[in-house]
């Protein structure tokens, strides 16, 4: 790893502890937590637009649109905390417009992970092995199921289809995560999957902390920083190893 890439890692380590400490006094200090919690992404867009890594000019632009709409719905979702905005009505149209920030990184997320699948005469892994798709559909089946019928008051009416659709695309990022496999640097296809699988976690954690029961931030938080973390690494070692002669 270049000497840039390893600063503006450690930059960004440094500041997940921050936000981590700032989780603590987030309910008297919702403000100055904010701020914090507001300038992770830009360290990973720093990241990204400046490394000398090849990685090719479609994926860095995808990669940091995605960073930009990540960031967007980290502002967007500092509103919904109670602590800050009071009511409810208030609360949720920016809980609506956070969702919405995600929904596109996670597409975008989904575009790239299938680019870097392309090019290779393997079969890809979702076909080979089909049980990890059906594995998949069944986890986010329960949590569907727990989300929408088992919780006291449940996902309200009008955010039925959009969490679905949310939900839909934290699959799809996690399988086409999974389909690198064998298409990429072996080190790139984990880091990439634990970062998948850690947003799945996060993404769920918020959904039950709206709709279920309360969440205490700090495991939101971790989770999100370790995915978006691991994810970022983990597509910049993409470039040490072409996905044809993966």
């Amino acid at each position: 790893m270049e000497k840039r890439e390893q600063r503006f890692f450690i930059a960004y380590l440094i500041w997940a502890v921050v936000e981590l400490v700032a989780q603590l006094y987030r309910e008297n200090h919702p403000i100055a937590h904010g701020i914090v919690k507001s300038i992770l992404m830009p360290i990973l867009i720093a990241l990204v637009a400046t490394t000398p890594r090849p990685i090719g000019i479609k994926i860095r632009l995808l990669l940091l649109t995605s960073l930009f709409f990540s960031w967007a719905g980290d502002v967007l979702l500092i509103f919904d905390d109670i602590n800050l905005v009071p009511a409810l009505s208030d609360r949720e149209t920016f809980f609506m417009a956070g969702l919405g920030g995600f929904l596109v990184a996670q597409v975008l997320y989904i575009v790239i992970f299938t680019l870097h699948s392309k090019r290779n005469e393997k079969r890809s892994v979702l076909i080979r092995q089909p049980l990890i798709a059906v594995v998949m559909l069944i986890v986010s089946g329960i949590i569907f199921k727990e989300l929408f019928f088992e919780s006291e008051n449940g996902v309200p009416n009008h955010m039925t289809v959009p969490v679905l659709l949310y939900g839909v695309a934290l699959t799809g990022m996690v399988l086409s995560a999974l389909n690198r496999r064998g298409r990429t640097h072996e080190l790139s296809f984990w880091l990439v999957s634990f970062g998948a699988f850690s947003f799945l976690l996060s993404d769920t954690l918020i959904a039950f902390d709206h709709f279920h029961t309360p969440i205490d931030g700090m495991y939101v938080m971790t989770t999100y920083m370790i995915a978006q973390g691991t994810i970022v690494l983990g597509l910049l070692l993409h470039a040490e190893r072409a996905p044809e002669k993966a």
